[in-house]
């Protein structure tokens, strides 16, 4: 019984490795779709989290609704889906967030009102995150090849 279990356990790092699924960084800058690999991917990743767990409130369901997450879509943004559902740690109340997936509306010269969350069937907006943080990610997306 023992062998079994030990060869399961032995096991268990194959079956996490087999596991293709990935965090996907994209979004949309003027015209064009834009989708990070890589190291770049990672970068974009880090500082969309970054801004969200800057976040000093949660906004009320008005701002939260799948409506304005589909709007935020249809214009510069910066999008995070995650492999697997996530948790967060923001500043503000409440102190964590589940996130299958972020969008931040950004773009080189315009800042975001709301940083949106969906986990499921759920939306929830972000705000009140610190300009400087915002004007890093600006000043990120200038430098994006055919900008």
């Amino acid at each position: 019984m023992r062998a079994i279990a030990c060869v399961g356990l032995l096991l268990c790092p194959i079956a996490a490795w087999g596991d293709d699924a990935v965090t996907t960084a994209k979004g949309r800058q003027g015209d064009r779709p834009v989708e990070f690999a890589g190291g770049r991917a990672t970068y974009y990743e880090g500082l969309v989290v970054a801004l969200l767990g800057n976040c000093h409130a949660e906004s009320g369901p008005s701002a939260a609704t799948k409506e304005r997450w589909a709007n935020a879509l249809k214009g510069d943004h910066l999008r995070i889906q995650f492999a697997r559902p996530r948790k967060f740690a923001v500043t503000g109340e409440p102190g964590e967030v589940e996130a299958d997936e972020i969008v931040v509306p950004i773009s080189a010269a315009q800042s975001p009102d709301y940083i949106h969350v969906r986990s499921g069937n759920t939306y929830r907006a972000f705000a009140k995150y610190e300009h400087r943080m915002c004007s890093f990610i600006q000043e990120s997306l200038k430098s994006l090849p055919g900008r």
